[in-house]
């Protein structure tokens, strides 16, 4: 199984485990993406690369971290029409920006049974359009996804 991390997994992680004080929750993680069971998407680590001012922005940037963490896969056009799609037809410019990386993170997962999305995103069934969540358009797409405590139960997370 791999399991695709959505960025605010990692931001809520940083939170609740900072690096400078649990470093051994970065050290599992790393642990898992060497195993190629946890990866995270060029697009999704963009998004994270992109704050400039926090430990996890610098972390994530560090070259050992992003060869193993980093998803080395380009989305495939064909999925990323397919997610693009389950969010509405005719999506406007400011929609797509709404979206974000949440559609490329979702593509990854397009048709491939042995791929889980961890976000800490929750079901909003009454959203429409680029209001839509992860949850939401996972269960359209018939992807599985979970919340990251569910990964840390499956994974058996200890320190």
């Amino acid at each position: 199984m791999l399991y695709l991390l959505d960025a605010n997994v990692l931001i809520a992680a940083s939170r609740y485990y900072p690096l400078d004080l649990l470093p051994k929750y970065w050290e599992w993680l790393l642990s898992y993406a060497e195993n190629n069971a946890i990866k995270v998407p060029l697009e999704i680590y963009e998004e994270i690369e992109d704050k400039k001012t926090d430990l996890l922005s610098g972390w994530i940037k560090q070259t050992d971290v992003k060869k193993v963490l980093q998803l080395r896969e380009e989305a495939e056009p064909d999925n990323l029409k397919m997610v693009r799609a389950t969010y509405g037809e005719n999506l406007s410019e400011v929609e797509l920006e709404t979206i974000g990386a949440d559609l490329f993170l979702i593509s990854y997962a397009v048709g491939n049974p042995n791929r889980v999305i961890v976000t800490n995103e929750i079901s909003r069934s009454r959203r429409i359009r680029a209001n839509r969540t992860i949850p939401d358009i996972c269960r359209d797409l018939k992807i599985e996804w979970m919340p990251d405590i569910t990964l840390y139960r499956e994974l058996k997370i200890s320190f």
